[in-house]
């Protein structure tokens, strides 16, 4: 089986886009309560 060659910009890339994943996807977690308050708040569930 032959071994794969990747170059290293894009190693690289791949790291950073990953990185830049997991930051988006904290983000996301973050304002989910926010975002869950808001839609029940607006459905009238919180008086």
């Amino acid at each position: 089986m032959e071994k794969k060659q990747v170059c290293p910009h894009c190693e690289k890339r791949a790291k950073e886009e990953a990185k830049r994943e997991e930051v988006n996807f904290a983000i996301l977690v973050g304002l989910m309560p926010l975002m869950i308050i808001t839609i029940m708040g607006n459905a009238g569930l919180f008086r």
